[in-house]
């Protein structure tokens, strides 16, 4: 597989995993809102709250874990590419694929590397 297609493996990766992180993320905070308001009435009402203090508490700390594992996850994902990472994709990749001279290859990935990271 050419470093092209393992960068590809591994942003489809990064992007699972960070869904995944939200979708984690979001339902701890909806649990935590919920479990929130049960502990508030529970409160209010002068009855044992303990059990939902409990419960309020377990969901902080599981949208707190959740948080956390998403910002592990995007200081792990891969940074936009610089334009010397372009060239040298874009050069591996022509020369495995055509018969062209070096010299004409560079032109090409440089021109292909400006082209591209004017475009992000």
């Amino acid at each position: 597989m050419t470093d092209t297609g393992l960068d590809a493996v591994v942003l489809k990766i990064q992007r699972d995993s960070l869904r995944d992180a939200l979708v984690k993320v979001l339902n701890t905070h909806e649990l935590e809102a919920r479990t929130c308001m049960s502990y508030e009435n529970a409160w209010e009402n002068y009855i044992n709250s303990d059990p939902e203090r409990k419960a309020y508490e377990l969901a902080m700390l599981a949208a707190s874990d959740a948080e956390r594992e998403a910002r592990v996850l995007l200081l792990t994902m891969k940074e936009k590419p610089s334009r010397i990472d372009l060239v040298n994709v874009i050069d591996k990749v022509l020369m495995e694929s055509t018969t062209l001279g070096g010299a004409t290859i560079t032109c090409l990935s440089e021109k292909l590397a400006d082209a591209i990271t004017s475009k992000m």
